[in-house]
């Protein structure tokens, strides 16, 4: 008789230790989410986004000098991409994806920690420097894709001639 007393009142003092390992609540994910500015790291990546279409429209060309009527095409084909862009990449669309994946993702325990860290001046000193990080990142990838896409493309000129050669068969 005495187990079924200790069971409930054992309960009752491991429940805040086994919920601090379970899933985090929406709110503290939003917290975290405020605290690493996610909104305003989305609005950089679509300002990156941006330039990448530019780029590849560019690139597209082949380093040729646009006609006027290239030019024009190029400004309509880049504000629908941007505007779909800005449609359906809105923080209101992804917030909650966003914390619906923190929340599969760690614990309350960790993305406590996570807070505790962010918060902290080297937490801080992160979210700030990891802009710049991310572009020179992406910048150095760029380069380095450029110096093998010829390869790529050379190979995926091959193999549309061999599928080209199988379907005549």
């Amino acid at each position: 008789m005495k187990k079924f007393f200790v069971i409930p009142i054992l309960l009752f003092f491991i429940q805040p230790a086994l919920a601090a390992n379970g899933t985090p609540t929406a709110e503290s994910v939003r917290e975290l989410m405020k605290i690493i500015e996610s909104r305003k790291m989305l609005e950089n990546a679509m300002r990156q986004i941006d330039e990448v279409i530019q780029q590849t429209a560019r690139q597209a060309l082949d380093g040729q000098p646009m006609t006027p009527a290239q030019e024009g095409i190029l400004k309509e084909y880049h504000a629908k991409t941007i505007a779909l862009y800005q449609a359906e990449m809105r923080w209101e669309y992804l917030e909650p994806i966003f914390v619906e994946i923190y929340q599969t993702s760690f614990n309350q325990q960790e993305i406590d920690g996570l807070i505790a860290f962010y918060q902290s001046d080297l937490g801080q000193a992160v979210i700030h420097k990891m802009p710049v990080v991310m572009q020179n990142t992406m910048q150095a990838m760029q380069a380095r894709m450029l110096q093998f896409m010829p390869r790529v493309q050379a190979i995926q000129q091959k193999m549309v001639i061999q599928l080209q050669k199988a379907r005549a068969q």
